[in-house]
């Protein structure tokens, strides 16, 4: 009779345990965030005040070794050091569930950390608060994805969905079910998902790009010429950190910001206002950012550099008009463009625009 009593608690335990999972998934996953339509002729232009504002140059998604099991990472000090005297303006740390601001930098940072810690690293970066969101799951769910993706908004944070192709962390299918982000990791070191992007935006997810390094450690060219203790350069040698360039100071933003206060950073990011930028090699000087003005429905660019090649893109990344060799373009959206964005590529890299939606839908 023990032994029967004894069983069917752990079949109680096991079943209930299998029910809170079971909704705790499909309660958010059969829910979707879709806009009706984007038949209006107002368009809704992120870059509308760039004129006001000067362009910083900033970087997000940065580790450290402040979390106790990442002893192999760089020094706050260091990584800082070695991104401004790469011309960054922004550097905010996002080590894993936990705030990390050092005081070298609190005038020129938003507060940020990674949150997830996952198996299938289905993680998220939280931009602009102060609170952990729960994390209670080594195997994340859409259901508790979802309740930290809210979490964050609740608290007035900008939420990314991080590297989406790591371990294939997220289909487009996930991305799809999941809402209430801002943005996605359009250009990361684990693989850029631009094609990802195109996909939600062309069925009705107002998501922007994001650029970001994700960077765990420096060039070699840098680390070799930091003053380590011989600890830490002993367990980066243990952990094959040693001796890798990697692809650090590559992918960044470009922000037009009135200042660099947490909240001018955040609301350039919240409204769109800044560009996601890849460079070709990290010796190559930046690619200028152009700016982009919305002229009785046209897109209008003007550049300092001249380009190799511009592309306005549309639904379904669908090139809607390509110019070579040129300072400035234009296009004039069609009533069937339910968004517009643009591609720059020049000699040093690759620029992204966030896209020009219409205004309101029915």
């Amino acid at each position: 009779m023990e032994r029967e009593f004894i069983h069917e608690i752990y079949m109680r335990i096991f079943f209930y345990t299998f029910l809170f999972l079971a909704f705790n998934q499909f309660s958010y996953t059969f829910r979707y965030y879709q806009s009706s339509s984007f038949r209006t002729q107002e368009y809704k232009n992120p870059y509308s005040t760039i004129e006001k504002h000067t362009y910083k140059k900033a970087s997000f998604h940065l580790h450290s070794d402040e979390v106790f099991y990442t002893p192999e990472r760089h020094s706050t000090r260091d990584i800082i050091d070695v991104y401004k005297q790469n011309g960054y303006d922004i550097i905010s740390i996002s080590d894993y569930n936990q705030i990390t601001i050092p005081s070298s930098i609190q005038e020129n940072t938003l507060s940020a950390y990674e949150w997830g810690s996952c198996i299938r690293k289905r993680h998220l970066l939280a931009l602009g608060i102060n609170e952990i969101a729960p994390n209670n799951f080594f195997i994340s769910f859409l259901g508790n994805i979802q309740f930290a993706i809210n979490f964050i908004k609740q608290k007035g944070g900008y939420v990314v969905i991080n590297h989406p192709k790591l371990y294939s962390a997220f289909s487009i299918e996930d991305l799809m079910k999941l809402w209430n982000y801002d943005a996605i990791e359009v250009l990361s070191p684990f693989g850029d998902i631009i094609e990802f992007w195109d996909t939600l935006l062309s069925n009705g997810k107002r998501v922007h790009c994001m650029a970001s390094d994700d960077l765990h450690y420096l060039p070699e060219s840098y680390t070799k010429n930091l003053n380590q203790s011989f600890f830490k350069n002993l367990i980066q040698n243990l952990f094959l950190q040693r001796g890798r360039e990697g692809e650090a100071l590559l992918r960044y933003v470009v922000l037009s910001a009135q200042n660099t206060d947490s909240e001018s950073i955040l609301n350039a990011l919240k409204s769109g206002d800044f560009y996601c930028v890849k460079k070709f090699y990290r010796t190559s000087p930046d690619p200028k950012v152009p700016k982009i003005f919305f002229q009785n429905n046209k897109i209008v660019v003007r550049s300092e550099e001249k380009f190799f090649r511009l592309e306005f893109i549309g639904k379904n990344g669908t090139v809607l008009k390509s110019i070579l060799d040129s300072q400035t373009a234009e296009y004039e959206l069609k009533p069937d463009d339910i968004y517009g964005r643009v591609t720059i590529y020049s000699l040093s890299g690759v620029i992204l625009s966030n896209p020009m939606f219409f205004q309101n839908s029915k």
